[in-house]
């Protein structure tokens, strides 16, 4: 893991930078972490970071495990079919 105190990273900056490409970097302050340096190669990366620190999401997403687990889902064939029909219904209304 790659670490660098608080104090460190305005003077070296761009080297953390640099570090970041090969694995994030966990920026501490008095031992205790207090961020993460990211390197971001492609827009969709700034999207799943900005996604999994969004607490909306975090829930939706512990909602919809917790309702999984209790119904206990619907098979991956049955979505699926569920789609097609969805699909063929909107495509109906719209030729109306």
């Amino acid at each position: 893991m790659n670490t660098v105190a608080v104090s460190d990273v305005g003077e070296n900056f761009k080297a953390h930078i640099k570090k970041s490409k090969k694995q994030p970097v966990i920026i501490v302050e008095g031992g205790e972490p207090v961020a993460v340096l990211l390197s971001v190669s492609e827009k969709d990366d700034i999207e799943r970071v900005l996604l999994a620190c969004n607490p909306g999401f975090q829930a939706l997403m512990n909602d919809a495990d917790r309702r999984i687990k209790k119904t206990g889902g619907i098979k991956h064939d049955d979505f699926w079919k569920s789609v097609e029909e969805t699909e063929g219904s909107e495509q109906t209304e719209m030729a109306a």
